[in-house]
């Protein structure tokens, strides 16, 4: 419970930190406006946007580490008593990555109402047609992507320990991160986007996936303040990667989990 109560506080948390900005001189905005703000869709593939999509991928790796030994924690004291009560470790290993999903769903709902609410204080809040749409695919894609990685720095805490469990995942991220922003590099110096030819730099990148203002949605621009892409990079495609990331997640912690040797020695003290 404790847990929960620290992600409840940390979603309002950072729901006021996405909007702070936008609280001065904010007079209305609407929903969908909110949500397109905390995906990074007023960046760019560019070194210049590097502290701003930092400071916006702060509250995701926050949430990562807050949540990292959610499941890991079982593991590490007492395990083999707790373990003989269970009959199946696959099902509570599966019963726990659905508690692990919802909480990273919450968070973001959470984050993203506080973010209104405090905009509320100084403004107006309007709800706009375009919010379904926007909101399915922001819940969609960003839970999947924070489940796909918390639940990855459990597993590997498993197989190693909690340090490396937390740095393997954040270093491909920062990597993700510090690629996108060097993309500009590959672009054509008089329109500043990427040829067709060197999509394939935004569809392997996991941090990508996030960034709403170089995708597209049945060919038009979901929102973007620098132009259309010269590529199709569809919603789409991104819930299929993200989701990929999340069962293979999944299928690395059931095999971790059905080894006795995990059971059986705390990784922490070894």
């Amino acid at each position: 419970m404790r847990k929960y109560r620290k992600v409840l506080l940390l979603g309002c948390l950072c729901g006021i930190l996405c909007v702070f900005s936008d609280m001065v001189n904010m007079e209305e905005v609407s929903l969908s406006q909110i949500i397109l703000r905390t995906t990074f869709s007023q960046t760019w593939y560019h070194a210049g946007f590097i502290m701003s999509i930092m400071k916006m991928f702060i509250p995701l790796l926050l949430f990562q580490i807050l949540c990292g030994s959610m499941i890991y924690r079982y593991f590490c004291c007492a395990s083999v008593y707790y373990f003989t009560r269970n009959a199946s470790r696959i099902k509570w290993f599966l019963l726990e990555c659905a508690k692990l999903y919802l909480t990273c769903l919450s968070f973001l709902i959470i984050m993203i109402l506080t973010g209104a609410a405090a905009l509320l204080l100084v403004g107006k809040v309007t709800i706009d047609s375009s919010v379904v749409w926007i909101g399915g695919y922001y819940l969609l894609i960003y839970s999947l992507y924070l489940f796909g990685f918390t639940l990855g720095i459990n597993v590997l805490s498993l197989a190693w320990n909690s340090t490396a469990g937390i740095a393997v995942p954040a270093i491909i991220q920062i990597m993700g991160i510090a690629f996108y922003t060097m993309m500009s590099q590959f672009a054509d110096p008089v329109t500043g986007y990427l040829a067709a030819d060197r999509a394939w730099m935004v569809y392997i990148n996991p941090f990508a996936q996030l960034a709403f203002g170089i995708h597209t949605r049945n060919g038009k621009p979901v929102f973007s303040i620098f132009g259309p892409q010269e590529f199709p990079f569809e919603l789409n495609m991104s819930v299929a990667y993200v989701g990929i990331i999340a069962i293979f997640a999944v299928a690395a912690g059931c095999a971790a989990v059905n080894r006795h040797e995990f059971i059986t020695n705390d990784k922490e003290i070894e």
